[in-house]
């Protein structure tokens, strides 16, 4: 497996559903006259931080941190996307004990293309709130009912893998009303919402098996779940359920995948 190709993989599918995001409800994010720290949460290699978010948002940002929890993905970032005004930093959101320096610091909060990974979002906003400034606010994309999700869905209920994965919930997921939903959610943290709307989308994704590869172990509780002998036969399976539900496009391993996406600004209260 090319880890780098795994990684422009979930990058590069990120990048089309942020731009267009950014393109269609980016005028909901206020512009303050006095500029402010902003904050890029789950930046992977940094490319979208430098090449799409940075250049929307450089004239009213101090600075932007740009946070990962995974070290390898940082050192990347910097080693490829560094750029003044941008730090790259590791940091856990949903898990780190160092959460103090983060308390009341952001105007804006981007999170694009990584809620749906983290389980439960009630503590995902709650964190966010606590890292907003009042009146800040969050820009988040959610990707849902995407072939990756129904496929895990599929195999936790099949006997052989009912054992280690029926328990487990790592995705949240908004298919039903999923604007009545999240508005609801972000209303009992203290958010006003600005904007919530979903659209279905499709991406295209090279080197998608790949990607699945380098995905799955990132999901440390999840993946230890499964024993060792049997952690490559889960990925094998769940990479050909995925195939069978995109459309194959061409070389190297392009597919397109059909999704739903959540898109989000709200006011912190």
């Amino acid at each position: 497996m090319n880890k780098f190709n795994a990684l422009w993989t979930r990058t590069s599918g990120a990048t089309k559903v942020t731009t267009s995001s950014l393109e269609k409800y980016g005028h909901f994010l206020k512009r303050n006259p006095h500029k402010e720290e902003i904050l890029h949460d789950g930046c992977v290699d940094g490319t979208i931080t430098k090449n799409i978010l940075f250049p929307s948002i450089k004239d009213h940002a101090t600075q932007v941190l740009a946070i990962d929890k995974r070290k390898d993905f940082i050192d990347l970032a910097n080693e490829i996307n560094k750029v003044d005004k941008i730090e790259y930093q590791v940091f856990d959101t949903m898990g780190s004990d160092d959460f103090k320096k983060m308390e009341n610091r952001f105007g804006q909060i981007f999170s694009t293309c990584i809620a749906e990974w983290l389980v439960p979002n009630r503590l995902l906003l709650k964190r966010y709130h606590e890292m907003l400034k009042r009146e800040g606010q969050i820009f988040m994309v959610i990707l849902t009912n995407t072939a990756i999700q129904q496929s895990f869905y599929e195999q936790a209920k099949e006997k052989g893998w009912k054992p280690y994965l029926s328990k487990k919930t790592i995705f949240e997921t908004y298919t039903k009303n999923p604007e009545h939903s999240f508005e609801k959610l972000l209303k009992e943290n203290n958010f006003k919402p600005d904007i919530c709307q979903s659209a279905n989308t499709t991406v295209d994704l090279e080197n998608f098996p790949d990607m699945l590869h380098l995905i799955w172990p990132m999901y440390e509780e999840f993946w230890n779940c499964i024993p060792d002998e049997m952690k490559e036969d889960f990925v094998e399976e769940n990479v050909n359920r995925c195939l069978k539900k995109m459309t194959y496009v061409g070389e190297p391993k392009k597919y397109s995948m059909s999704l739903q996406k959540l898109v989000c600004v709200a006011t912190r209260i």
